[in-house]
């Protein structure tokens, strides 16, 4: 448990950082409630909503939405950390690289279990206090929950190898284009197949949308999750294993 200490600070830092919670859990749960309301509103007048804004399917976008942020945080963080000398400090402390991975995954991990948990809350209570009679609750959800992990690992992963490979200048802006293709990329918004079938193929090659579809698919039955819920799986454990060897590579240097 040699990494508890610097995983504490990590957490801490993002506890401090106005910025990161604002992001990373108020504005997506804001943007869930202004939508729904929105949807209600216009259901009641008769108009059809596009599928992907039920709320079933939107707190399931949702929640990968405020992974990009934890990872534009990840990224920072760590950029920063590199920068300012942070992490040699840390040498004399007889902690090995592997303590450093532990100590920024650890305390990621539990934020973005965290905005999950917040999400999908809001979800439910949306649902009663809109009257909309969708969200049901089972084992399902609570199981919706855990297989959020690889997705929350693939963002976490992204964060980290951009943020000890560029300046925390250089990468927001990378950050920002992750952001917005996790957008584009992933049925949150909007449905891609209206695109064509080309963007759609290129959509499955990434692993927001197989990501989405598997969580959405859980909704309905494991079968239809699993399917592309493997390729998420794959997506995880890929840019994990990159990760490691990205970090250490640039922090043996």
């Amino acid at each position: 448990m040699s990494f508890f200490p610097f995983a504490r600070r990590t957490y801490k830092e993002f506890l401090r950082d106005p910025v990161s919670m604002i992001f990373g859990a108020a504005f997506p749960v804001i943007l869930m409630i202004v939508l729904q309301i929105i949807c209600k509103n216009l259901t009641n007048e008769g108009m059809e909503i596009a599928s992907v804004y039920q709320i079933d399917k939107m707190m399931i976008g949702i929640s990968i939405y405020s992974f990009s942020f934890t990872s534009f945080y990840a990224g920072i963080r760590v950029s920063k950390d590199k920068n300012d000398y942070y992490i040699q400090r840390f040498y004399s402390a007889n902690m090995e690289l592997d303590d450093y991975i532990l100590g920024y995954v650890a305390p990621l991990l539990f934020i973005t279990f965290l905005q999950s948990i917040v999400c999908i809350t809001t979800a439910f209570l949306l649902d009663a206090i809109l009257s909309l009679d969708i969200l049901h609750f089972g084992l399902n959800y609570l199981l919706l929950i855990g297989m959020m992990l690889p997705c929350e690992i693939i963002f976490i992963c992204i964060g980290i190898m951009l943020g000890v490979s560029f300046k925390a200048k250089e990468s927001i802006y990378i950050f920002i284009g992750i952001i917005i293709v996790t957008i584009l990329t992933s049925n949150i918004f909007f449905n891609v197949s209206s695109f064509g079938s080309a963007y759609v193929i290129f959509c499955r090659a990434l692993p927001f949308y197989p990501t989405y579809e598997a969580l959405v698919g859980l909704l309905n039955g494991f079968t239809e999750a699993f399917p592309y819920y493997f390729v998420t799986i794959a997506y995880g454990i890929i840019l994990f294993i990159l990760m490691i060897i990205i970090f250490k590579r640039k922090m043996n240097r």
